[in-house]
């Protein structure tokens, strides 16, 4: 399909001092705001030319360029044609170090590497879950070509996971996406080669070259490193020898660090956690057994849970069963159980990743769950692993035992947990545990809640509100209670000179908005800050809450509205915090403005200042 905004797109990215100008683009309800790199290169002129741009606002350290009902359109043909918001290192000369995170987003950092691929990676969960399954009820020979066939397509992608986080990490570290992949393909090519059979120990701490198969932070952390030796080779070698010295250099000075450091400190921090949970299990089963749960998937994250894995294989091998895969256990139920509550809470795009990750989970592959929603979300992958914690505690201390050796385990597997001394009853008990206290804690906490608004019942009450009035529905009633005032005095440019269209605004005293009209929610924000309904009749309403309060990413504000939502005048649709906003440093003057005044030739306004209360009759248009 024909992009018909791209056109305008390329004109504005030309006119802020083209993509390599731009540090950063975001929108709101009303307008694209671009932090520069230098404000000066742009043409404030040409941009308010531009068919759509309505006005360019320079505010707040950032280049607002104004478009109106349609800047969602413009907003994606900028990110579908150009290399924006660190989409790929968009100048391989460019000095700037890699993007810095804070500690406390690790988490949500690490997902975003693998947001691009996350659709394969389900795919290939179910299938390496259904092909174990069916090798385990003997319906298919694991020396069939069925079998190997689909063992290849589904374990793929896990073993060499280091490749596709190498191409997502490089583009936000801003380096060369070829050399990233050199370095994560030089890390899994022992997995294919008797090499990495091989060890040393140039330190006196033994380097293993098979261990990086599926290992995210080490990847992670390797890819970062490269950024910034690619980085100090590109300054000390001349222009003309770069195509070559460059990757030369790096991948000498990069890899050998990635070998020699990176890759054997993950290893040393998981034997670590191996012999401490050996040790604490002969101390007291339920103390390792709840450790061990409530870390687990974290390992998973880290690529450190194979060291644990050949723990539960020895003691197959030699006892004939193993006590720490029912943990493991436990911490698959967690994070799929979490997964399961937020699909009740989330919506849209996010909504239908939750569902696709369950498919995967019921069969024990977890990276999904993990990677595309737990993590993203934080609390959800946190509350997995409280409920891993207590479900692992339970099954440690009844000695519940499995008799065979299985990286993944689903509710199939159940059977093989069936044995002499195992105490079969208190898995299922743990499971049911589990699942629960992970479901509901999803459910109900796993994402944040908004602070609260003032009190709804202070502007509910008879004497605050004015009763919805029997207007014609081409009326405009106030959506809020506070101080009428006239656009042309809204601290604002783009809403004071009426370039959004005409309408009102009011500074509200009460934190409590309402529909001005009858019918339909259109577009709710995912910031929330902003509003638009379309009438019965085609009155295209907006309502702005704030100046500039879309930078609040959603905090203080509570919509109980949704886009499609039919609703009528009077209607509440949600709340919000007016000493949180004013706390932050924004000013709260909401402006209720049509759009789509072109569309109608006056406007008579019932009142222009003073007091409003909310459903009191402002304005009727015709």
């Amino acid at each position: 399909m024909a992009d018909k905004y791209k056109g305008i797109a390329t004109k504005i990215i030309d006119n802020v001092g083209g993509e390599q100008n731009v540090k950063s683009v975001v929108h709101c309800a009303t307008r694209l705001r671009f932090v520069l790199k230098d404000e000066s290169k742009a043409n404030k002129e040409v941009l308010q030319d531009i068919d759509k741009v309505m006005s360019v606002v320079q505010a707040g350290g950032q280049y607002q360029v104004v478009i109106g009902a349609e800047v969602n359109d413009v907003f994606s043909s900028i990110e579908a044609n150009f290399n924006v918001n660190n989409k790929e290192a968009k100048d391989s000369n460019e000095s700037d170090t890699p993007s810095k995170k804070s500690l406390s987003g690790l988490l949500a950092v690490i997902a975003s590497f693998f947001t691009p691929y996350i659709g394969v990676l389900t795919g290939a969960g179910i299938i390496m879950a259904l092909v174990m399954t069916l090798e385990m009820y003997g319906v298919i020979s694991d020396k069939s070509l069925t079998y190997v066939m689909l063992t290849a397509l589904s374990t793929g992608i896990f073993k060499f996971l280091p490749l596709f986080i190498a191409v997502t990490a490089a583009d936000a570290f801003k380096t060369n996406r070829f050399i990233a992949l050199a370095i994560a393909a030089a890390m899994v090519f022992p997995l294919t080669d008797a090499l990495g059979e091989l060890t040393f120990a140039p330190f006196g701490y033994t380097i293993y070259f098979d261990k990086y198969g599926g290992a995210v932070v080490p990847t992670i952390l390797a890819i970062w490193v490269t950024a910034y030796v690619e980085r100090f080779f590109k300054r000390w070698i001349p222009k003309a020898a770069q195509i070559v010295l460059v990757p030369f250099a790096t991948l000498i000075v990069a890899g050998s660090l990635a070998f020699l450091f990176i890759g054997p400190l993950g290893t040393f921090v998981g034997e670590m956690i191996s012999k401490g949970y050996s040790s604490a299990y002969g101390l007291s089963p339920m103390i390792a057994g709840a450790v061990l749960g409530g870390v687990f998937q974290l390992l998973v994250v880290f690529g450190m849970h194979w060291a644990i894995l050949p723990i539960a294989m020895i003691n197959v091998n030699t006892q004939g069963y193993d006590t720490i895969l029912p943990v493991m256990f436990m911490a698959v139920y967690g994070q799929v159980a979490a997964v399961a509550g937020m699909v009740a809470r989330l919506k849209g795009n996010d909504r239908s990743i939750a569902v696709s990750a369950l498919i995967p989970g019921f069969f024990g592959i977890t990276e999904p769950a993990l990677y595309g929603v737990n993590l993203k979300y934080k609390r959800p992958f946190i509350i997995g692993l409280i409920a891993a914690a207590v479900g692992g505690g339970i099954v440690s201390f009844f000695e519940v035992k499995i008799f065979a050796f299985t990286p993944i385990l689903n509710p199939l597997f159940y059977p093989l947990f069936i044995g002499k001394d195992s105490n079969f009853a208190a898995l299922l008990v743990a499971s049911a545990i589990t699942i629960v206290i992970a479901f509901i804690g999803a459910l109900f906490f796993g994402l944040p809640k908004p602070k609260k608004a003032e009190p709804v019942p202070a502007v509910t009450t008879p004497e605050n509100v004015v009763p919805v009035a029997n207007v014609s529905d081409s009326t405009i009633t106030s959506p809020l209670t506070g101080e009428l005032i006239p656009l042309k005095d809204v601290n604002d440019p783009v809403f004071s000179a009426e370039i959004m269209g005409k309408g009102f605004a009011v500074v509200p005293t009460e934190g409590v908005v309402t529909a001005p009209v009858d019918g339909e929610i259109v577009i709710l924000y995912g910031t929330q800050h902003a509003i638009g309904i379309k009438s019965t009749i085609g009155l295209e309403v907006l309502i702005h809450i704030g100046i500039n309060t879309v930078e609040l990413n959603g905090e203080c504000f509570t919509m109980t509205t949704e886009t499609g939502a039919t609703v009528k005048r009077g209607d509440v649709l949600g709340s919000f915090d007016i000493a949180g906003i004013k706390e932050k440093g924004y000013d709260t003057t909401t402006m209720v403005i049509v759009t789509n005044t072109a569309d109608y030739t006056d406007f008579t306004y019932a009142k222009e200042n003073g007091q409003v209360k909310m459903n009191e009759e402002v304005v009727t248009v015709k």
